[in-house]
């Protein structure tokens, strides 16, 4: 049998009130009110012979009566048919003659007014021959309609096993429905058929909160349509991971028309189909994330030994030409405060929609990333760089509050050294407390240099005698020598610029650049001395 023809085949049709007229057991069946209700669907038929009917009536039902439980108080007939309109009944047949000479006018017009389809039953009417009847067609309906949903169900497995991608086992489930269908996954992924991938993107925000937590296994909502000429789009919700913390959400958007309940049933039933393949992928995904934050790993740590070997393993992740680029490892410096919990799932976002082909991994409780150059950042970096990268990172880990540390530009296979010069700089940027939104050997300075002296008994001789004696003075008389000769060096030696700066008088400065000349025994004249002295408040700031 032809793939396109079985997906595609129609559903048998309800069976309707309309389908009433055609009955052999209700000759000159007569319809008295609820013309425009005849589309009705009946499900099942109810005889009405107790007053309370109301509380047993059923969505979809056909009600016949005789109209005995109520042909002593027409007042309480007509309080009924509300009820059973609420009810969802479907339609009213009343059989007169026997108990009611004629259907009152008020209890017709009543019927009208709720739309409630209402018929006269001729009076040779047999109740049990209508409710077989009725049966009989419905059942054969509903058993055709049976057997396409299983017929539904196979196409789709055998789409799986066959291994066809989602989007398009997507597109063939739309076929069958007639309306679009995607799938909301974890992280605000969505799965659409390439029709119809453009028609849910707008819908995107919106999807993606109720995605967070939607304890529902299905449910209706209204999506606003966009504006001027959209209209409101009805989607049924169907939660396919209701035990999971972030759910796995099944759309189904009424665009073409409303879904039938054969329809609604496809989307339910093939639903542990789609579990059973997304959990697959998951799986699989996983693993592949494993392997692939090794080979980085490797590569950072200089494990991989050739150009070959490196492009055969990239293009087994989906990267082509790893070895025609240079490259610059970056690590990404947390500010105050605790950074995001590095896990695989972190890692796996960052590198899953990182800008311009950038790697990631963790080493060490950091996040490493390899940038490729481009010609128009292979020789320097700027901000302006690395800006995408910054709002990317940003927006996976929920926090601005971060350095990229980053290391000079390196051939492939010797990015290793990049990655050390990057943790260098790591270490240098903590011990200068150096917060910059981008971070380089030409950003520190001179405190490039400085950061990396070590513990020695000299540097604190060093500062014994250029910076201890000001900042015992201070704490002493609670005075600000050490921050007055900082702002001085900054204005270039300038006193008004300093007095200005420091919002205090120009003879107070003065003061106090006196005093310091004092305490220490120099005179700002001496080149060597007034270098001596920024040197000691450098590093007297690193410790800080």
């Amino acid at each position: 049998m032809n793939m396109t023809r079985r997906l595609t085949e129609p559903p048998a049709r309800e069976f309707r009130c309309a389908d009433l007229f055609h009955m052999n057991s209700l000759p000159n069946l007569k319809l008295l009110a609820g013309e425009c209700r005849l589309d009705n669907a009946i499900s099942r038929v109810n005889i009405m012979e107790v007053p309370d009917i109301q509380n047993w009536a059923q969505a979809n039902e056909f009600l016949v009566t005789t109209g005995y439980s109520h042909h002593h108080n027409m007042d309480a007939f007509l309080e009924i048919i509300p009820r059973l309109v609420e009810r969802g009944v479907a339609a009213l047949g009343i059989k007169p003659k026997r108990f009611i000479t004629d259907i009152p006018r008020q209890i017709i017009d009543c019927a009208e007014a709720y739309e409630l389809p209402l018929f006269e039953l001729p009076e040779s009417t047999i109740f049990s021959n209508v409710v077989r009847e009725v049966m009989e067609k419905v059942i054969s309906l509903e058993t055709k309609n049976v057997l396409l949903l299983q017929q539904r169900l196979e196409q789709v497995a055998e789409l799986m096993l066959h291994g066809r991608e989602m989007p398009r086992i997507v597109e063939a489930v739309e076929a069958m429905v007639g309306n679009p269908l995607c799938i909301l996954g974890a992280e605000g992924r969505m799965i659409a058929s390439p029709r119809h991938a453009a028609y849910f993107s707008p819908f995107r925000e919106r999807l993606t909160a109720l995605n967070s937590s939607y304890p529902q296994s299905r449910s209706v909502i209204t999506v606003p349509g966009k504006p001027p000429k959209g209209s409101d789009v009805r989607l049924h919700v169907f939660n396919l991971w209701e035990a999971e913390k972030d759910p796995i959400l099944v759309l189904l958007a009424e665009k073409n028309g409303a879904c039938s309940e054969l329809d609604l049933s496809t989307v339910s039933r093939i639903l542990p189909l789609i579990n059973i393949r997304l959990s697959g992928e998951n799986t699989y995904n996983l693993v592949k994330a494993k392997y692939f934050d090794d080979f980085i790993k490797d590569w950072l740590t200089g494990v991989v030994p050739s150009a070959e070997h490196l492009d055969i393993k990239g293009r087994l992740y989906g990267y082509e030409g790893l070895s025609s680029k240079t490259y610059r490892a970056a690590i990404v410096k947390f500010h105050a405060g605790s950074p995001p919990a590095l896990d695989s799932g972190l890692i796996a976002e960052l590198a899953r929609s990182a800008p311009n082909d950038c790697l990631f991994t963790s080493i060490g409780g950091k996040i490493i990333g390899l940038l490729p150059q481009t010609a128009n950042n292979g020789a320097g970096l700027t901000p302006e760089d690395t800006e995408p990268l910054f709002r990317h990172i940003a927006d996976v880990c929920g926090t601005d509050a971060f350095s990229l540390c980053v290391g000079e530009a390196s051939e492939p296979l010797a990015v290793k050294d990049s990655y050390i010069d990057a943790e260098n700089l790591y270490t240098a940027s903590c011990i200068s407390k150096e917060n910059a939104r981008l971070i380089t050997w030409e950003r520190l300075g001179i405190y490039a240099v400085l950061s990396l002296l070590p513990k020695h008994v000299n540097v604190d001789k060093y500062l014994g005698r250029y910076v201890k004696p000001l900042v015992v003075y201070d704490e002493a008389h609670h005075s600000s020598l050490i921050q007055t000769l900082k702002v001085y060096f900054q204005m270039g030696g300038n006193i008004k610029l300093t007095a200005q700066n420091m919002y205090t008088h120009y003879n107070t400065v003065v003061y106090r650049l006196d005093k310091i000349k004092s305490l220490l025994g120099i005179s700002f004249d001496d080149p060597e001395a007034r270098l001596q002295l920024q040197l000691g408040l450098k590093i007297y700031e690193m410790g800080e």
